[in-house]
């Protein structure tokens, strides 16, 4: 279906809205480079693309070239409007951002984006029908830069400001000419993971009750089969890279064929390897692999029984029974032990902690079933030659697996070296990024004949970029073989019910509020003024900082200019610029100075971030010394609880934020909650409000030592008379369940949707069977109404040229300044009524 432009005849009756900053992902072919443009690139020139639904929705060029493919979010709202035939649209692409992003493609290939405007043009009966549709599905409609003045703009979404000109100019859109292109594999890789649940191959099997104490769901009794499958001597065939085949001269003769690399056998190897268990976060993956751990006690004992290696073992001298397992951070390692001692008869499995000063003795490790360790403490030990790398393991299992994607790095080295008979990875994303990060798994499942270095990219990852033909079918037959993947659909996991309170400013905070744009005005003018695009924008940033932090604590300290930012408050600049990634690996970074938390990272003094995967794994000097891979400078990073942050002055009164959330904490005393912030600043604040209101708490944030943590986490899960838990995002990424609250409250919207999605899936886990209520807070006509659109920077920034080398500086800093401000920027002028 091709959707082409609007319809010259039917003007009058439509109206007209866009969608701002689409991401797209140019599809793999190096052709789209050449691409080239019937019009002359001007200042302001857009090129018009058509939109098509295939399996995905695609962009094209007008001669049916495919280009990119939209994201998964505007896909899934364009589907929903197809469907009920409410619009028509199209796609258009700056002539700036096409021209600098086909050279990033040239450069970086796939993993170069390409950010589009998407024009509606529809009804004026049907706006409503439209704006619920995309706001259902998180997007929200913009003011057009360019539009026809025949057709009127309708917006079911915007935001009405005072003094905000709204004129626009007529679009002068040039068509893209190509030549033609295949269509994208990238899309088919991904949506194979989504069908990897091998129903109907597997049976639930039974498990002893007297030994595994909970009652296991029929996903995961499944799962337990195919863990049985896969660690068998003989894998099914369905589950076998290894296809029989007769030989052409010879009937009689059979060998067996590797479906991936075509190399045959005259017998079939062993492939009891192990797997990846995939499932989504929340299914249970943990207490899957503690119940398959207890039911091979018997084949356990008998490996170490066993006189000969099989010519697995180089240097390892020791055999054990135990299950290693390596997690990413210490409160991971902990919810495995708690996991044992909740599910688990008391003595049945033997957990040793390897891990800290005093580790434990060689016996006790051999004597042990399972044995958990850290990516970081395997790093170290491997380093001087340890007990880890000299045992030979019955079974490894790699927690949050995708941590050992990048395969030039320690931490990768060091989990690849160990020694097992089987190895199993758990994760939910096995492919992050690029095909590659699949390729880490396979090394260090030892997948026969592809854990060589090369040759993942040999014949996967490599053919598919090019587009031949035996590719895909060949990354469908690995997938099928050592993974499964099942989403929470399978088990109806209850969805929360969402609920966003408006929070009404009061005059005296709508003044401060005022206040705190006005002084960040003067300091964005006297850059204009001075001819500082670069001061300009940064002072931009600022001031949306310290407007949402306002918003959120009710705190400003009148000092705009300052530099002494506490490190989340840096984070947040960073993703207010889509800057919040790791300066080696480019993963994104969603909390800083919790290094026991996925997701988490540092912020070196230098100002460039570091993912804690990296920091761990390579550049990390010494306990708290770091060298920058980007500038070489080195930062010093300081030790939990001793982060030089100042307390906040609490407030003799509180804003009606933090009034609101008192006031629903008390209503639903019976319910435990969790609060969450990105600030340390704000969930003080907030403590401080909840204590004053009569309502006990306890708090977590990434500074704290891991002692206190837990030691705040037990009391929360423990005490029922305490029914608050504060903490900032991203320190409960990993390793914490807390199925034992109900509600949620979010007290600032983020620039990343997916950072509230992680924090409302702690509670809405495996085993929650409560109905979980998430609260997301918003104070009205603030900047906060803007984050929830989720372009508002590509809106106020990209759009008003501060990437467009085609306008002089003098164009670029009176579009700031007119046209940024009124909505961004609060006056008190913008409030009088």
């Amino acid at each position: 279906m091709v959707i082409t432009t609007p319809f010259p005849n039917e003007a009058l009756s439509l109206s007209i809205s866009k969608l701002c900053g689409v991401k797209t992902q140019f599809i793999d072919d190096p052709k789209i480079a050449s691409i080239r443009k019937n019009a002359e690139q001007l200042a302001g020139s857009y090129h018009q693309l058509r939109i098509v639904r295939k399996r995905a929705y695609t962009l094209q060029s007008d001669d049916g070239t495919d280009i990119a493919l939209l994201n998964n979010q505007a896909s899934k709202a364009l589907l929903d409007l197809d469907r009920k035939n409410l619009v028509r649209y199209n796609a258009y692409v700056s002539a700036f951002e096409w021209a600098s992003k086909t050279q990033s493609f040239a450069a970086l290939g796939r993993s170069a984006c390409l950010d589009v405007d998407i024009y509606f043009y529809g009804s004026h009966c049907d706006g409503d029908s439209v704006g619920k549709v995309l706001s259902n599905t998180g997007l929200f409609l913009q003011q057009p830069d360019y539009l026809d003045s025949s057709i009127p703009y309708d917006n079911p979404h915007e935001l009405k400001f005072p003094s905000i000109d709204v004129s626009t100019s007529p679009l002068d859109v040039p068509m893209l000419l190509s030549t033609p292109i295949t269509s994208l594999p990238m899309d088919m890789a991904n949506a194979m993971l989504g069908n990897l649940d091998h129903q109907g191959d597997l049976v639930s099997l039974d498990m002893d009750k007297t030994i595994v104490k909970t009652e296991l769901k029929p996903h995961q009794r499944e799962a337990l089969d195919f863990i049985a499958h896969r660690e068998s001597a003989r894998v099914p065939d369905r589950f076998s890279l290894f296809k029989k085949s007769a030989d052409s001269r010879n009937q009689q003769y059979h060998s067996y064929e590797h479906t991936i690399i075509g190399t045959r056998k005259p017998r079939k190897p062993l492939e009891d390897f192990g797997g990846i268990i995939a499932d989504e976060m929340g299914l249970g993956k943990t207490l899957t692999m503690i119940a398959a751990i207890a039911r091979t006690l018997g084949r356990a004992r008998t490996f170490v029984e066993e006189a000969s290696c099989n010519g697995e073992v180089r240097r390892a001298t020791k055999r054990t029974g135990a299950t290693l397992v390596v997690c990413p951070a210490v409160l991971l390692m902990d919810g495995w032990l708690e996991e044992v001692s909740r599910h688990v008869s008391p003595g049945f499995l033997k957990c040793t902690k390897y891990h800290g000063t005093s580790k434990p003795t060689d016996t006790d490790i051999l004597e042990s079933d399972i044995v958990l360790t850290t990516y970081a403490t395997l790093i170290a030990d491997s380093s001087r030659n340890g007990v880890l790398q000299s045992i030979h393991w019955f079974r490894i299992v790699i927690d949050e697996a995708h941590s050992i994607r990048h395969q030039n790095t320690k931490q990768f080295r060091a989990v690849v070296a160990l020694a097992s008979k089987h190895r199993w990875c758990l994760t939910g994303t096995p492919i992050q990024n690029v095909l590659n990060d699949l390729g880490a798994l396979v090394r260090f499942l030892r997948v026969p004949q592809l854990d060589a270095a090369s040759n993942f990219y040999t014949y996967v990852a490599g053919p598919i970029e090019k587009r031949q033909a035996a590719a895909l079918p060949r990354l469908r037959n690995l997938l099928r073989s050592i993974c499964l993947r099942r989403t929470k659909d399978l088990v109806e996991l209850p969805e929360p019910a969402m609920r966003i309170q408006r929070i009404q400013l009061t005059e005296e905070e709508r003044t401060t509020y005022c206040r705190v744009g006005e002084d960040h005005r003067l300091a964005i003018d006297q850059a204009i003024n001075t001819g500082n695009i670069t001061e300009a924008s940064s002072g931009l940033f600022r001031a949306i900082l310290r407007l949402r932090i306002f918003c959120s604590s009710g705190h400003y300290n009148n000092e705009p200019q300052q530099s002494s930012s506490s490190k989340d408050e840096g984070l947040s600049l960073l993703e207010q610029e889509d800057q919040a990634v790791c300066a080696f690996c480019s993963c994104e970074v969603m909390s800083v100075g919790d290094l026991d938390s996925t997701g988490s990272g540092v912020l070196l003094s230098c100002s460039h971030l570091f993912c804690r995967d990296c920091v761990t794994a390579e550049y990390q000097l010494s306990r708290n010394r770091i060298r920058c891979v980007t500038c070489g400078i080195i930062s010093k990073v300081p030790a939990r609880g001793q982060e030089s942050d100042e307390q906040p002055v609490m407030p003799g009164s509180y804003n009606s934020k933090l009034e609101a959330l008192a006031q629903d904490v008390m209503l639903h005393r019976s319910e435990k909650c969790i609060i969450f912030s990105s600030w340390k600043k704000t969930i003080q604040v907030a403590a401080s409000c909840l204590s004053v209101h009569g309502i006990q708490i306890c708090m977590v944030d990434g500074s704290m030592p891991l002692p206190e943590r837990r030691k705040q986490l037990l009391r929360f899960q423990s005490n029922p008379s305490i029914p608050a838990l504060l903490m900032t995002l991203g320190t409960g990424a990993v390793g914490l369940n807390l199925t034992i609250a109900s509600r949620v409250h979010i007290l600032e919207p983020q620039w990343n949707p997916s950072i509230e999605k992680q924090a409302i899936g702690r509670v809405i886990r495996l085993g929650q069977e409560k109905q979980v209520t998430a609260i997301r807070y918003i104070a009205d006509e603030t900047v906060e109404q803007h984050i929830q659109t989720r372009q508002e920077k590509k809106l106020y920034l990209a759009q008003l040229g501060w990437d467009s080398s085609n306008e002089s500086e003098e164009d670029k800093l009176q579009k700031v300044k007119v046209s940024c401000f009124p909505p961004l920027i609060p006056t008190r002028s913008n409030y009088e009524r």
